[in-house]
């Protein structure tokens, strides 16, 4: 994920896929979560360290909430390290506007208007064939749904 592309989107949340399947790709990377996490990096367009070019443009960190739909434990009997800091795995996500009207999901586009979404998750990851490869549990939280037994995750942003 670029930096810039996320300062210039601002995105309010992050979903990542990352199956391991026959070509693992290391998926997410650590660079990655480190740019996505807003602990980690607040501003967008420091340099390492937290030290600014003279003259460059920052941009507040504006991620609330990390989703992510599998993440290795281990590949081919090799730990997969990368640190998801505080990111949630939820298998297949689904993330839906709290008002699902037509006319509410087109209106939220205008300059002002605040639109409130929810991320669920089944827990639903890749089936494995390769034995050597394992995924991290996904996120248990307590039922809210017989449908989405992960969440809700509620987000909202005025735009």
């Amino acid at each position: 994920m670029d930096i810039h592309l996320l300062a210039t989107v601002q995105p309010l949340i992050f979903v990542g896929s990352s199956g391991v399947k026959s070509r693992f790709h290391n998926h997410p990377s650590q660079a990655v979560m480190s740019r996505v996490s807003r602990a980690q990096t607040p501003l967008w367009g420091q340099r390492a360290r937290g030290f600014v070019r003279a003259g460059a443009i920052t941009v507040a960190n504006t991620i609330d909430g990390v989703y992510l739909s599998e993440v290795a434990a281990t590949v081919k009997n090799r730990a997969f390290g990368v640190s998801i800091f505080d990111a949630k795995i939820m298998g297949d996500t689904v993330i839906r506007p709290v008002d699902e009207t037509i006319s509410a999901i087109q209106n939220a586009t205008e300059p002002g208007t605040q639109l409130t979404v929810q991320v669920y998750g089944t827990g639903a990851q890749t089936g494995l064939a390769d034995q050597t490869s394992t995924l991290r549990p996904a996120t248990a939280t307590i039922p809210q749904s017989p449908i989405y037994p992960i969440g809700p995750f509620t987000h909202s942003d005025t735009h």
